[in-house]
């Protein structure tokens, strides 16, 4: 009865935040695992999976795929991880599809799992929405080249 099709079934599909603890809610500096199982139903299939990450209106924000690869028949296990100060606050679902010889599309398991992600500021006094779904936290450097001070002559008078 498992989500697939003759050729693949799943067995889960679940998110693991890096946490300290349960109760810790997801926000945008969590690091995130998705791990997956599925039953391969065809002996030495060669197989890709493909992990889709979309917003709840439904904008694509990433397709990755796994290394194409020949499988026995049995059950196989992938997983993702998708480091924290990536994604920004909001409302995301995942889809996988498996893929035969690079190019046949065996089952597309939709909207397999949905997540939120909560906003996270720190020494900031900005309050409204950040834009984008990604928040990626990049090494941003600044320095000051001459200062007003150094601009401007001082008169001698």
């Amino acid at each position: 009865p498992a989500p697939g099709n003759d050729f693949v079934r799943v067995n889960f599909v679940e998110l693991i935040p890096q946490t300290n603890n349960d109760s810790e809610p997801v926000d945008i500096r969590t690091p995130l695992t998705i791990r997956f199982k599925f039953w391969n139903l065809i002996e030495g299939q060669d197989l890709c999976v493909g992990l889709h990450l979309f917003t709840r209106s439904r904008e694509c924000i990433f397709d990755i795929n796994s290394t194409p690869q020949c499988y026995r028949r049995g059950l196989v296990e992938g997983q993702c991880e998708i480091p924290g100060n990536f994604l920004n606050d909001g409302s995301y679902y995942f889809s996988l599809i498996f893929v035969k010889d690079a190019s046949v599309e065996l089952f597309y398991c939709e909207e397999c799992l949905s997540f939120e992600v909560e906003d996270f500021r720190e020494n900031i006094n900005w309050y409204g929405k950040w834009s984008g779904y990604v928040r990626p936290k990049f090494p941003f450097r600044m320095r000051q080249l001459v200062a007003e001070k150094e601009l401007v002559p001082e008169n001698d008078y």
